[in-house]
């Protein structure tokens, strides 16, 4: 659109952008987001709710130019998608090591991501990819060495698309603390009562700690045991 070039090029003096490129509409039900039909919601409404790499998940998943569909269901997928994927990457982060690899796995993978940015940015496929890495990361009989190769893998992609490439411990706290504000929870409380759990263990009284067990699972917390710590987190 000559107008929307004018206005651009005027407001940033030369050239703005090298390729426009139309994209879907978002859209509830059959019709288009708009103020007109007030239907729209805003993004700080979205920030609210969910992890600003939640959002651009759920966007990446459709091709750039495909309508895009605002359903509370697709949100809550992508939700725990976004967070299954980190809880791998810090996994990973803790178990792999830095030792000299050969690099053909991640030569392999960015040729892959390559052609399909090359097919009119087919990010649909590059979702894929991703998954697929994670999958491989989250097999127990993968070589610390070669999980440095997944994780950077998946970090070169998502400094490309803007997703995966943050730290995990640090986006996994961020999607905590937007949870217990939606849930509307109490985190002194949780950890209080995940602390009392422990304690009961330790001392062997099971059936105490089953009622906090319950009471916490009730509130759609999952209890994780280690030989050394209990820790919880979100049921999704």
């Amino acid at each position: 659109h000559e107008n929307e070039i004018a206005q651009s090029e005027a407001a940033h003096s030369g050239v703005f952008a090298n390729y426009w490129m139309h994209n879907g509409l978002l859209m509830v039900g059959n019709d288009k987001m708009s103020k007109s039909l007030n239907n729209d919601i805003s993004i700080e409404e979205w920030l609210k709710k969910y992890h600003p790499e939640v959002i651009r998940y759920l966007i990446l998943t459709n091709h750039y130019r495909s309508h895009v569909q605002f359903d509370p269901k697709r949100y809550k997928d992508a939700n725990k998608k976004v967070f299954q994927a980190y809880k791998s990457l810090l996994s990973a982060e803790n178990d792999m090591d830095n030792k000299e690899s050969s690099g053909k796995i991640y030569k392999n993978i960015m040729t892959e991501f390559e052609s399909y940015m090359d097919a009119d940015f087919n990010t649909v496929r590059v979702i894929s990819l991703m998954h697929k890495i994670i999958r491989k990361i989250n097999k127990s009989e993968t070589k610390a060495s070669v999980l440095s190769e997944y994780v950077k893998s998946i970090k070169s992609i998502g400094a490309v698309i803007g997703l995966f490439d943050l730290k995990p411990k640090d986006v996994l706290d961020e999607m905590k603390r937007i949870e217990i504000l939606n849930r509307k929870l109490n985190l002194n409380e949780i950890e209080m009562l995940v602390k009392k759990r422990s304690l009961y263990r330790k001392k062997k009284e099971f059936d105490k700690a089953d009622k906090l067990t319950e009471k916490l699972n009730n509130m759609g917390l999952k209890l994780i045991d280690t030989e050394s710590v209990s820790y919880w987190e979100f049921e999704y």
